[in-house]
């Protein structure tokens, strides 16, 4: 598969593509979409802006049973205990009300992590990429049959960090791990 270009007219773009993954034909029940998020968290404070497109990737998740786990990498030095009523406990909420799986990680240069998302029983992955002033100024559809390695050790690198404590997870987490695994077992996506 080629490179394809879409401009990011206001999130539109991901919005759709959630839409399109809860249709009939795409095998990533019981999968997982993994999606890095380099910056600080401050698109996802307004509910209001980001409503259409949680509720999309909520779609996803109880339509096809999927994980989707976001990892935020940001150049704040956070913690679990300073992130309690800041910033990133109402992202936190907020994501876990959706049941998307939330982590974060310290990068001092979080630019330095790609701006995936990344769905590999799909084979595919998506890359924005960043215009002066830190707007997304293109995202990338791609094949990962060339980056795949490279996509499951930069994956492999985040979590690693969260796990040995130099990041942390939302506490809703393991809840939300939870009733994907009890649904998974009896293979019928409801909630």
């Amino acid at each position: 598969m080629t490179s394809l270009r879409y401009h990011d007219i206001g999130g539109y773009f991901r919005q759709a593509l959630y839409l399109l993954l809860q249709g009939p034909g795409l095998d990533i029940v019981n999968g997982e979409i993994r999606v890095t998020h380099p910056g600080p968290i401050d698109i996802w404070l307004n509910l209001d802006e980001i409503r259409d497109t949680l509720e999309a990737q909520r779609g996803v998740v109880t339509s096809k049973n999927t994980r989707i786990q976001r990892v935020f990498v940001d150049a704040d030095a956070v913690d679990v205990a300073s992130a309690h009523d800041s910033n990133y406990d109402k992202v936190m909420r907020d994501m876990s009300a959706y049941n998307i799986l939330w982590y974060y990680v310290y990068r001092e240069n979080p630019t330095r992590v790609r701006d995936i998302t990344w769905i590999p029983t799909l084979g595919i992955f998506t890359e924005s990429f960043l215009r002066p002033g830190g707007n997304v100024g293109e995202i990338h559809l791609r094949s990962d049959e060339s980056e795949r390695a490279e996509l499951e050790r930069i994956w492999q690198g985040l979590l690693n960090v969260v796990h040995n404590g130099r990041g942390f997870q939302a506490a809703e987490n393991d809840r939300i791990i939870n009733k994907l695994t009890r649904v998974a077992a009896n293979n019928k996506p409801s909630y």
